[in-house]
């Protein structure tokens, strides 16, 4: 769906794998690239993300995770 450039960059910039979010500077040394594309890439990847067929995909593959992650239980919460 996305670039691995991309991934690995919001990976690290918002610590999706590993918990440590790092600042655009960080992201830029580990990548070999300026803070600035840093942040280019990162805005475009997070416009993409946004439009209606990605969140489509996004969601079916989520609810697909919840399902197999997640059995359904039921509790009473009186």
């Amino acid at each position: 769906m996305l670039p691995s450039r991309e991934v690995q960059i919001l990976n690290l910039r918002f610590g999706l794998s590993s918990g440590d979010t790092h600042t655009l500077r960080e992201v830029g040394l580990k990548t070999g690239v300026s803070r600035e594309r840093i942040r280019q890439i990162e805005a475009q990847t997070i416009r993409r993300l946004r439009q209606p067929e990605i969140q489509h995909k996004l969601r079916s593959y989520l609810s697909q995770i919840q399902t197999s992650c997640l059995p359904i239980q039921s509790h009473s919460f009186s």
